[in-house]
C-alpha cells in the first residue's frame, strides 16, 4: 500500500515538475502591489492604489525639510527605534557606573579593579603589530 502511494506521489510530483508554472491571477498581483505600496513610507500611493478614498491621508516628507541632526543620527543607527535602544543602554550604562548598586558590588569586592588585567595576552600582540 504504502508503495503504491509512493510511486503515486513520485509520478505527480514529475508532472508537477515537467509542467510550466502557473501564471499569477491580476488579483493577485494587485494584492501584492497595494501591499508593497502600504510597506513604503512616502510612496505615491495614488500612482499604485488608484481607487484610494478621496479623503485618505498620504504620508509624503516635505521637500526641503531635512529631519534635523537627531533624524541624521537616527539614520545612521538604523531608524528611530534603533537609536532609542542605543539611548536606554548608554543611560542604564551611566546609571550603574556612577551609582554602582550595591547588589553588584559582591561581584568585584574580593578583587580591586585597578588590579583587574582583562587583556591578559593582548601584550604580545600590540607589539607584533607594532613592527
Amino acid at each position: 500500500m504504502n508503495d503504491r502511494i509512493d510511486m503515486q506521489l513520485n509520478r505527480l510530483l514529475a508532472e508537477m515538475a515537467e509542467a510550466p508554472p502557473p501564471e499569477p491571477g491580476e488579483a493577485f498581483l494587485a494584492r501584492v502591489m497595494a501591499d508593497a505600496a502600504r510597506e513604503q513610507p512616502g510612496a505615491a500611493a495614488r500612482d499604485v492604489l488608484p481607487g484610494l478614498p478621496r479623503g485618505a491621508r498620504v504620508l509624503r516628507p516635505v521637500p526641503g525639510r531635512s529631519a534635523g541632526w537627531i533624524g541624521a543620527l537616527a539614520e545612521v543607527f538604523g531608524g528611530r527605534g534603533a537609536l532609542a535602544g542605543m539611548m536606554l543602554a548608554t543611560v542604564a550604562g551611566l546609571f550603574l557606573g556612577v551609582t554602582q548598586p550595591a547588589l553588584l558590588t559582591p561581584l568585584y569586592s574580593e578583587t580591586p579593579l585597578d588590579s583587574l588585567d582583562l587583556l591578559s595576552g593582548s601584550d604580545n600582540l600590540w607589539t607584533e603589530v607594532a613592527q
